[in-house]
Parts: structure tokens; sequence; C-alpha cells
């Protein structure tokens, strides 16, 4: 298991070498139906996450019920109702706690006959869920959003009216966090009940939230805390092409790349556009790049590959087919490795996708049938590309380098053997991590040279958040490291003692 998961990160560092993957091959695509119309009827809301063995976890709301699915090696379990013909569903979302096959559920639920919903988390315990409720407030909740930190930690999002505003309320259970608050960014307008937000989280536990604000036009606002936990919020409107932004999702890579997509309408009576942000790490916004297709697509639904950018499975956004107001029934997807020009995944009376991406750049996209006949079905469908479940190669040692000491207790430095690391032998190029046997990113390693390339890398224990990382085995992942090796992805293991 530890093997197969460190092998598809250095698969990802090392993809931005190689052509375009079939992810986005969907005509040849597997298609399993999870549900049929008896038991999904009235289906709306979807959600679906892949865990650290490959496979899809799915969740949806059927009609009064709240139904959560799983592959496991003998393909999909038996749907499980978590909650059944006694409430409504505002929200829902599946996420997989990082490095491991447990899953964890959001879901805002409103039992019949109340005026408001309470928000719950169910988190699966190995053979059933543990339900905890997040809210006990009796307020009423819109749209909530959840994101995991590397260490398993949750940040959620939702919309709230607070002394007649429409405000955005943030929880999260990090240690050391401020647990509860409601943020102080962009308004929200007079209809902010669907702002829509959504978060994602950097490895260090900056939290990113998007949704729909006002300002002179409905626009995609971008909000993020300055510390991780921190009280104090930053905003700013991305303006896109459009009249106005109607919906958005929001994503971060394991290297900090930041990327929304952008949905809205480019007139006020006209088609509906997608455009794609990216700000990498420490700069300001790219200019958007559209998904140009002949109709409208929008509903964005964002999700990365192991790394990201233009690595194993890119970024990639599923989208739907709009004409005017109504949906056509057809589910495009576009990626960054191929220009984000949309490909179709299915069509004829499909909607509502949610789209996740595994460890090695395959989509995999849950959506429903009826949009337009009422004829529903729960469907999963999974791109070309490699089958759960399939391992990979174990990457090659890092050469000419050590690391010392190693074993460690304070820090160690790693250099090269041979004493070079001049300007004419830079060494090993960005990025340089500390990776856990789980496949996580623990740090982003800075060269210690004043030109920033070359010398030597210190690691001094610490995780990018800060924190101790425990006493165990670590892999320094070095790109373009070792002798005549400029094109490969490299690695050394560390011991830390404490």
């Amino acid at each position: 298991m530890r093997r197969r998961l460190f092998s598809a990160l250095i698969a990802g560092l090392v993809a931005v070498l190689l052509p375009a993957l079939s992810f986005a091959q969907w005509v040849t695509a597997k298609t399993d139906t999870l549900a049929g119309t008896a038991a999904s009827e009235r289906s709306t809301r979807f959600s679906v996450a892949v865990d650290a063995t490959n496979r899809p976890h799915a969740i949806w709301s059927a009609g009064s019920s709240l139904v959560y699915a799983r592959m496991d090696a003998g393909g999909w379990i038996a749907p499980i109702v978590l909650s059944q013909n006694d409430a409504t569903y505002a929200g829902l979302a599946v996420v997989v706690v990082p490095g491991t096959t447990r899953p964890c559920v959001l879901y805002s639920r409103t039992p019949f006959g109340a005026p408001a919903g309470e928000l719950l988390l169910a988190e699966w315990n190995g053979s059933s869920f543990d339900v905890r409720t997040l809210t006990a407030d009796g307020v009423a909740k819109f749209g909530p959003a959840v994101a995991m930190d590397a260490g398993g930690a949750y940040h959620v999002v939702f919309v709230v009216q607070s002394a007649g505003e429409w405000r955005l309320r943030y929880l999260t259970n990090a240690p050391g966090f401020a647990t509860d608050q409601l943020l102080a960014v962009g308004p929200l307008g007079a209809f902010g009940s669907g702002a829509s937000p959504a978060i994602a989280v950097e490895p260090g536990g900056i939290a990113h939230v998007v949704y729909r604000g006002v300002g002179t036009s409905y626009r995609i606002h971008h909000a993020q805390n300055a510390a991780p936990g921190g009280a104090t919020w930053s905003w700013e409107a991305l303006i896109s092409p459009n009249f106005e932004d109607t919906g958005a999702d929001v994503e971060i890579d394991a290297l900090g790349n930041v990327y929304v997509a952008a949905s809205g309408a480019d007139c006020d009576v006209c088609t509906r556009r997608t455009h794609i942000f990216q700000r990498p790490p420490g700069s300001a916004w790219n200019a958007p790049t559209p998904v140009v297709h002949s109709s409208g697509l929008t509903g964005p639904v964002l999700a990365v590959g192991p790394v990201g950018g233009a690595q194993v499975g890119g970024v990639q956004v599923a989208l739907s087919e709009i004409s005017g107001s109504l949906q056509t029934g057809r589910i495009f997807h576009a990626g960054s490795l191929t220009g984000w020009a949309p490909s179709l995944v299915v069509g004829n009376d499909h909607g509502t996708p949610s789209l996740a991406v595994d460890r090695f750049g395959t989509g995999h996209l849950v959506c429903t049938t009826g949009a337009n006949t009422g004829v529903r079905n729960v469907l999963y469908l999974r791109s070309a590309g490699t089958p759960a479940g399939v391992d990979e190669v174990t990457p090659p040692v890092l050469t000419g380098w050590r690391a010392s000491p190693n074993p460690f207790g304070e820090q160690t430095v790693l250099r090269r053997s041979d004493g070079a690391g001049t300007k004419a032998d830079p060494g090993p190029a960005a990025p340089v991590l500390v990776v856990d046997l789980a496949g996580r990113i623990v740090r982003h390693l800075a060269s210690t040279t004043a030109s920033g390339g070359g010398g030597e890398y210190v690691w001094d224990g610490l995780g990018d958040n800060g924190r101790e990382a425990p006493a165990g085995v670590y892999r320094i992942v070095v790109a373009g490291g070792g002798s005549g090796a400029a094109t490969s992805a490299r690695a050394m293991t560390v011991v830390k003692l404490r």
C-alpha cells in the first residue's frame, strides 16, 4: 500500500514531461448504475471522492433519504442509507481523510416540519457511520461545503443569515484554530442564500473560499484567512469576461497553486460561459482561461491530480451544457492537459455532475439521468486510463546526494556527496519535498544558498504547517536529481528519531 501511494506521488512530479494522458477520453468510460429509479427518485445532489487505494466514494440525496456507496475490490457495495424518510437535505459532500480509506460525509438536514436544519458530519468507523452534530442553533443553513487538511481536520463553510445580512460561517476542528467564525468578507447580496460557497485548504491549513458575491454585479469572490485558522480574512472579486457570474469551485494542488472555475453569463440574456483562474504560490492571479464551447457550459466542479498543474491528472472540470436557461442533458469534461478543450462525457438527459481525480489522473464522475425526462438513475463513470488497483514502478534512488545525519534528531542536511552543487552543477531542481510513507507531502524544502539553486537543503523536522513531524521514516523527493537524471524524479529515505 505505502509503496503504491509513494510511487503515485513520484509519477505526479515527473508527469510534466509526459504526453497528455487518456483521462479525457470518456468515449470508452466505464459506467455503473448505482441506483435505479425506485431508489433514487428526485435525486438532486451528488458528491464523489477517491481514497488512498484509488477507489471512489459517492453520496447523494434521494427524495427524503441520504445514500452512500463506495467501490470495494469486488465492485460497488450495496448503497447504505444514512438517514431516511424524515428530512430534506439542503447540501451534502463526501471527503476522505488524507492517506486513508475512511470517508466523512457532511450534510445539512432539516426534519419535516422544522423551521431550520442542522449541520452534521458522519465519519466511517470501519463498519458504520458515527454521526455528530456540528451546529445546534436552529438557524437555517445553505450550501455547506467541506475540505480536509493534511492532518485530517475538517474545514466547513456555509451561508447563514445574521442581523438581517447573509454571511459566510466557517467551522473547523483543527487544533489551535478559531473553530467558529462569521467571516468579514465581501457582501453576498439580497440573494445570498444562493451564494453556493466552495472551500479548499492548503497543506499548512490556510483555507480558501469562493462564493457568489455582489458588487456592481454578481461576481465570484475569493477569500482566504491570513494565517492557519486565523480570524482575519482577505477577499477579492475575480473578474471574468462574463456579464455576471453565478457559480464556482476551488481546488489547491500540493505545490500551492490555487485554481478557481467560475461560470456565468456573458451578457444579461446571453450564453453562459466558464473560465479557469490560476494563482501560483506568491504570485497574482493569471488571466482567466475560457473553456470554449459552441453553447454554454456551467455548474463547474473542479478536481486536481496528485500534484496538479501540468502534471499527472492536471486540473479537470466537469460541466453541464446550458442552452438559454435549459439544461440539455449533456455533461462535458475539460482539463489543463488538453488546453481546456471540452469533450463529451455523456449525453441525452444527464445532469448535476460531481468529479474527483485519483492518483493516476483518472476521472471519477457521479451524475443523474432524468433531468428532462424524469427517468432517474444514479450513474458512476470512470474515464479511460489506469484501472483501479494497478500498481506503478518504484522510483529510482536519488544518487550522488546524501542526507547527514541520517538517522537524525533535530535536523538533516541534503547535499551532494561529491561536494558539487556549484553554479555549473546547480543540483536538484525544484520542487524538493519531504513525503511520509502514506504519500502525503510534509514539507517543501528550499535551498539554503543565496541564489536559491543547488547548495544544500535543510529539513528541521517541521512540516509546512510549522508543527513537529512525528518520528518515523520519510522520503526526500527530488525532481531532476542525480547524475544524468535531469528528467527523472528520485528519492532517498531518511529516519527521524524524535
